[in-house]
């Protein structure tokens, strides 16, 4: 699946890690082309996933349900698709939840 820009969303790539000391978005990863995200939560029973999706929702002052895991539910790499906000990369991600705080 092709990350990218839409009118109506946006696909960004995520490389999260799990069972962290804090919540939080570490920044973007070159190699991978992917926002970095921790979170306390095990990557069991879709616990991680729902952390995941709640702290970029956080970030960008969304409800949770905007943001959806099309890909990679099961590995650390994951696309995200972030409805209602069209024009979203993830370098742009970090801006955006910046300017936000």
């Amino acid at each position: 699946m092709r990350c990218g820009t839409f009118e109506d969303y946006s696909l960004i790539r995520v490389w999260v890690t799990t069972r962290s000391d804090k919540d939080e978005i570490t920044g973007y990863d070159e190699v991978r082309r992917a926002l970095k995200v921790k979170v306390k939560a095990p990557a069991l029973e879709g616990k991680a996933n729902a952390a995941t999706k709640r702290v970029v929702a956080e970030a960008l002052s969304i409800p949770p349900n905007r943001v959806l895991i099309v890909s990679g539910e099961t590995s650390r790499l994951k696309i995200l698709k972030i409805l209602g906000i069209g024009g979203l990369t993830g370098s742009g991600f970090l801006e955006r939840a910046k300017s936000r705080r």
